[in-house]
């Protein structure tokens, strides 16, 4: 059953202060690597559960591009970048892939595996582009390889990749295909964030992802995909009907991902006020919904789906937020808006990109609400 986020849900929407997030000094924001942006994180996820850890320290990833580019263009050269993470600090382990490996130009976001017994990795990304094209390049596939953890003495990495494919293909009926070169951020089609989840219910292993409708009824038509594994070993993913279409209401329902929580399933996703249908406003943010099974039915959080915004001072400030089972959220800091005061004596607003890990925050999760945790 295909879940609908509507206009007439939008219009319950409500910003208070059970749903902003705490504003982040500009003073504080120092990069986590002077020499990279950073965005677009997510952990390295144990099968048995939980984040993997590797003598000690957590393992992550993000996206990653060198900070002596324009922010807008971080884009078009991502790379996937794993991170350790022991006692609170951070350790750079290097790009993921060698160049020229991934099926793309460059890398978007996707999500891992690791069996910490055999040391294998099963890492599911976005090829954007093809590989050996140079320039902007807009196309997006789902693309999945396998890789061993090895200790070197610069921290953990991984090697011996093999099985490298396409994971599910867009059938172009039910799921638009993103194939554009070119296009405007925010308003290309998308087939792109692949996210694993096993469900804990029968164990069947899915791939909820970031869609677009296939035969849209309007250009504002984003939508949640899902496949689902075949059950023969080393067989393929079958596309089945997106948990949520946002046809008529936005064009982008990023970074979208499920967690259980109370016997219910919590769907979540990220998309900003311009993607948003002119007559459907919403600010940037975090939304989601839930339901009862995982392929729905879906109804919005908080009536509108709303979950958590940025502070009205910098409302750019977070971005690409993911929900992980304890309930902790973490998202990347985009840009902050700072005051300055000129000799004139007539103070204006600047956006700084900054390009690193936000500071977590807590939700609290009770059936269909959902809001900041006190004390975050």
């Amino acid at each position: 059953m295909t879940s609908s986020w509507s206009a007439e849900q939008l219009r319950t929407l409500h910003v208070g202060q059970n749903n902003v997030l705490p504003a982040i000094s500009p003073a504080a924001n120092l990069r986590m690597l002077p020499e990279s942006y950073l965005w677009d994180f997510w952990p390295v996820m144990a099968m048995a559960g939980g984040i993997a850890t590797v003598d000690g320290a957590e393992l992550w990833m993000s996206l990653s591009a060198p900070s002596i580019i324009a922010p807008d263009e971080r884009h078009h050269v991502a790379r996937i970048r794993l991170l350790a993470r022991k006692d609170g600090i951070w350790k750079d382990c290097g790009l993921i892939f060698p160049d020229g490996f991934s099926l793309g130009s460059h890398e978007w976001t996707g999500s891992a595996t690791l069996d910490t017994s055999s040391g294998e990795l099963q890492l599911f990304y976005t090829a954007a582009g093809r590989n050996g094209f140079t320039g902007p390049n807009y196309e997006q596939r789902l693309a999945q390889v396998r890789g061993r953890l090895l200790k070197g003495a610069h921290g953990p990495c991984f090697s011996d990749w093999e099985n490298h494919r396409e994971s599910v293909v867009a059938d172009g009926q039910v799921y638009a295909v993103a194939d554009q070169v070119e296009g405007e951020p925010g308003f290309i089609r998308a087939f792109r964030d692949p996210y694993f989840f096993q469900d804990p219910a029968d164990d069947r292993r899915y791939l909820v992802f970031t869609a677009s409708v296939g035969r849209p009824l309007t250009p504002y038509s984003g939508a949640v995909g899902i496949a689902e594994a075949s059950e023969r070993p080393g067989g393929t993913w079958q596309l089945r009907p997106p948990l949520l279409e946002a046809d008529g209401v936005n064009n982008e329902l990023e970074r979208a991902h499920v967690i259980t929580h109370g016997g219910l399933y919590y769907l979540f996703w990220s998309t900003q006020s311009h993607t948003f249908h002119p007559d459907c406003r919403g600010p940037n943010g975090l939304y989601g919904a839930v339901s009862e099974t995982l392929m729905g039915a879906y109804e919005p959080l908080n009536g509108s789906g709303l979950v958590l915004t940025n502070p009205e001072e910098s409302p750019a400030q977070c971005y690409a937020w993911q929900v992980l089972d304890d309930l902790s959220v973490v998202s990347f800091i985009n840009s902050i808006r700072r005051r300055n005061a000129p000799e004139s004596g007539q103070a204006t607003n600047e956006e700084i990109f900054v390009g690193s890990m936000a500071p977590r925050v807590r939700l609290h999760l009770e059936g269909d609400q959902a809001y900041l945790a006190q004390g975050t």
